[in-house]
């Protein structure tokens, strides 16, 4: 599956519990520079009610060849550069709550030896999560669900989890803002 395939299939896939906005433009915060990010969603009112944040969430969707370090690297990278953006929808400039991965390959670290996903990149996910990245992902199991590092945030089969600020607690330096 091609990338703009793997788009599309996220279109298709997770338009009836969000609502999506595709290639919105924006502003890096650190930088200044004019930055792109593949789509910007925000909950439907079903997962609100049990228990999604309210807010805009950023999505970087990327084809992944393996888990090699520099690919899971450039992808991570390019999520936390826009986790620290803001984007343009309509006439609001919004900050995503967070970013969130989305690959042909699993980035959910939950037995992540088994998936193969070697220890190095698996340390660029885990470390991610503290710049508000994480991922989302289709599964059999729970239809789709997101998470950070091996947390679950929200799966549609059982809601949001327990902790209650995975994925949107801020961290500046060393103070959790």
């Amino acid at each position: 599956m091609s990338e703009p395939a793997l788009k599309d299939a996220f279109v298709r896939d997770f338009s009836g519990d969000f609502t999506i906005h595709k290639d919105i433009p924006g502003e890096s915060l650190v930088e200044g520079k004019p930055v792109v990010i593949d789509f910007l969603i925000k909950p439907k009112q079903h997962l609100i009610d049990r228990g999604f944040d309210n807010d805009w969430i950023g999505v970087e969707v990327k084809y992944l060849k393996s888990y090699k370090l520099g690919e899971v690297n450039a992808l991570a990278w390019q999520a936390l550069s826009y986790a620290q953006s803001r984007f343009n929808v309509g006439s609001m400039q919004v900050r995503p709550m967070f970013v969130l991965m989305h690959a042909n390959l699993s980035l959910n670290l939950q037995n992540a030896k088994n998936k193969g996903i070697p220890d190095d990149s698996s340390g660029v996910i885990s470390f991610v999560e503290r710049g508000n990245v994480g991922w989302i992902e289709r599964d059999p199991k729970y239809t789709w669900r997101i998470g950070f590092g091996s947390h679950g945030y929200f799966n549609i089969k059982y809601g949001r989890a327990a902790i209650a600020t995975l994925g949107i607690k801020r961290n500046a330096g060393n103070v959790r803002c």
